[in-house]
């Protein structure tokens, strides 16, 4: 246990951007892009983010609602 996350449900785990291989029902794989609630299927293009000043776990919460 690390960064006192224990489940996958915890914030400091679903805020980390995430790339899962899964496959469609069509048969097709694809990689998607999670991070919290949002998913995107990868399109191969640089998903980072711009530069912030400082970084604490309340930036961090305030920029993933935006």
């Amino acid at each position: 246990r690390r960064d006192g996350v224990s489940r996958t449900t915890d914030f400091e785990w679903i805020k980390q951007l995430r790339y899962y291989w899964e496959e469609n029902e069509e048969g097709e794989e694809n990689i998607r892009v999670k991070a919290v609630q949002a998913v995107f299927t990868y399109g191969y293009e640089y998903l980072g983010n711009s530069g912030r000043l400082v970084i604490t776990p309340l930036t961090d919460r305030c920029y993933l609602t935006l």
